[in-house]
C-alpha cells in the first residue's frame, strides 16, 4: 500500500525503527506503582503556560486528569458533567487560579514517554502546523495508553485538498488533519476511512479504529472542518460539497492495491453518500477520482433535521446569530445516555470544539442536490449500510430510510434509541463495531 504518510503534501515521517514505549509490561498499573505521575509533579518547576500551544484552562485540565487516570488506573475518578458549558466550568474551576502545576507535569510526562520511544510523540512537521500542539501531543498520549499502541502505530499527517469547482460551487483549497492507525498483526488488504460529524473530532472514533486494526485493517481517521485540526477552527461548514471533496481528497491516499471501506458519520455520514452519488455525476471533478469502495456505512447519517427542529434552521440562517456556538452548548441534545453525553462533553472541552449555528443548515441544499441526482440518474451504487437510532433527535430518520430506498439497498439498521451519537454508548458501540465489521468482513 501506498502509505498516507507518502502521497500527503505535508508527510509525517513514520519511524519504522522506533521501540515501544515501555510501559512496563504495558500495564498503566506499573507506572502507578512508580508514582511515576506523582515523582514528577513535585519535581516540577512552575512553567507559565502559552495559550497557543496549550489552549485554555479547562481543555488542559480536561486532559490532565484524563492523563491522570491512565497512568494511575481506571479506579481513578472524575465526576463530569453531560452539558459542554457545565464541563467547562467544572474543568476551569478544578484548575484554579493557574494551571502551571498541570501544564508542567503533562510536559513532564509526555517527556518521559519521548525519552523511552527515543523519538518525539509527533513528528515537528505535522506538530507545529497544529493548534495546540503540546496539549495534542498529551491526547495522543493518552490514545496511546488506551489502547496500548506506540507512536509508530498512530501517525499524523495533513492532506492537501485542491480548490475545486463542483456543481457550480466553489471549494477553497484546504488541509485536513488525518490520524493513521496502522494494523495490528497481519495486514488484511483493506484500508476504512473515517469521518467525524457535526461536533466530533476523529479522537471521538478511537475505540472504532483501534477495533478494526486490531482485525488488520488500516483505518485514516480524518477531522471534519467544523471541529479538530482541520479547517480554520471557527465551527464553521462550506458546505456538503466541501465536506465530500475532503473526503474524497484522503480517499485518495488509499493504495490501489487496498480494498476501500469508507465510513461516515452525522453530518459526514450525508457527505459520504453525497459523494458517492456525485463522483458518478458529469460533473465532479477528474482529480479527486479514487478507487471505487465496496463498502459504505452510515452512522446517523443527517440528511436533514428530525421533526420538531425547525426552529434550529430558522436560527441558522439568520446572520450573526447564526455565529453562536449553540450546538457545542448542548443545544439541541445529541444523547440521552449520560455517559455518552459526559463522554462528548469531555471530547468537546478538550479539544475546544465550538459548532456554530450556521452548521446546521449549511450543507443541506447540497444533499438536497445529491439525493435528486441519485433519484433521477440511478447510478450503481456500492454496498451500502446505514445504522440510525428509530427516535434520533438531530437527524432525521425517516429522511435517512428515504435515502436507502431511493437507490435500492437496504434500509437503516434500527436501533430503538434517540441518540444521535452512538459511538459512547457502550452497548450501543458494540452494536455498531459488529455491524461495521460485518459489512467490513
Amino acid at each position: 500500500m501506498a502509505s498516507l504518510e507518502s502521497v500527503a503534501r505535508v508527510p509525517a515521517q513514520r519511524h519504522e525503527s522506533m521501540t515501544s514505549v515501555d510501559l512496563g509490561g504495558s500495564s498503566p498499573g506499573t507506572l502507578s506503582e512508580r508514582n511515576l505521575f506523582t515523582n514528577v509533579r513535585a519535581a516540577s518547576l512552575p512553567h507559565k503556560a502559552d495559550k497557543e500551544a496549550w489552549g485554555n484552562c479547562s481543555q488542559v485540565r480536561e486532559v490532565y486528569e484524563e492523563l491522570k487516570a491512565r497512568i494511575e488506573g481506571p479506579q481513578l475518578q472524575f465526576d463530569r458533567y453531560s452539558n459542554p458549558i457545565l464541563e467547562k466550568v467544572r474543568a476551569s474551576l478544578a484548575a484554579g487560579v493557574s494551571i502551571t502545576d498541570e501544564v508542567q507535569a503533562i510536559r513532564d510526562i509526555v517527556s518521559y514517554f519521548e525519552a523511552h520511544a527515543g523519538q518525539p510523540l509527533i513528528d515537528s512537521k505535522v506538530k507545529y502546523r497544529l493548534r495546540t500542539p503540546e496539549l495534542f501531543s498529551a491526547i495522543k498520549l493518552c490514545q496511546m495508553l488506551k489502547y496500548n499502541r506506540d507512536a509508530s502505530a498512530l501517525t499524523e499527517v495533513f492532506v492537501h485538498a485542491d480548490a475545486v469547482r463542483i456543481a457550480g460551487c466553489d471549494i477553497a483549497a484546504r488541509d485536513i488533519f488525518v490520524q493513521h492507525w496502522h494494523p495490528v498483526g497481519h495486514p488484511s488488504g483493506r484500508t476504512v476511512v473515517v469521518t467525524p460529524g457535526y461536533q466530533e473530532t476523529g479522537r471521538c472514533f478511537s475505540e472504532l479504529a483501534a477495533e478494526l486494526t486490531n482485525r488488520g485493517h488500516h483505518v485514516f481517521v480524518l477531522d471534519n472542518q467544523a471541529a479538530g485540526q482541520t479547517g480554520k477552527g471557527n465551527g464553521s461548514i462550506d458546505s456538503g460539497f466541501g465536506l465530500a471533496r475532503d473526503i474524497a481528497a484522503v480517499a485518495r491516499c488509499v493504495g490501489r492495491d487496498q480494498k476501500l471501506s469508507l465510513v461516515g458519520n452525522s453530518i459526514c455520514g450525508g457527505a459520504t453518500f453525497a459523494l458517492m452519488a456525485l463522483r458518478a455525476d458529469d460533473q465532479w471533478p477528474q482529480s479527486l477520482n479514487f478507487a471505487d469502495p465496496d463498502k459504505v456505512i452510515l452512522l446517523s447519517p443527517f440528511f436533514e433535521l428530525a421533526p420538531g427542529n425547525g426552529w434550529i434552521n430558522f436560527l441558522s440562517k439568520i446572520p450573526l446569530v447564526n455565529r453562536i456556538s449553540m450546538p457545542s452548548s448542548g443545544i439541541p441534545v445529541l444523547t440521552r445516555d449520560p455517559e455518552s453525553a459526559r463522554a462528548l462533553s469531555a471530547c468537546i472541552v478538550k479539544e475546544n470544539v465550538e459548532v456554530q449555528l450556521s452548521a446546521m443548515s449549511a450543507a443541506k441544499d447540497d444533499f438536497d442536490y445529491a439525493r435528486r441526482i441519485a433519484r433521477e440518474k440511478r447510478f450503481q451504487f456500492p454496498e451500502i449500510r446505514s445504522i440510525h437510532g428509530t427516535g434520533d433527535t438531530l437527524a432525521s430518520f425517516e429522511a435517512d430510510r428515504e435515502v436507502c430506498q431511493s437507490v435500492g439497498t437496504k434500509p437503516p439498521t434500527e436501533r430503538d434509541t434517540s441518540n444521535h451519537v452512538l459511538e459512547f454508548e457502550p452497548d450501543v458501540c458494540k452494536f455498531v463495531r459488529y455491524h461495521v465489521e460485518g459489512a467490513i468482513s
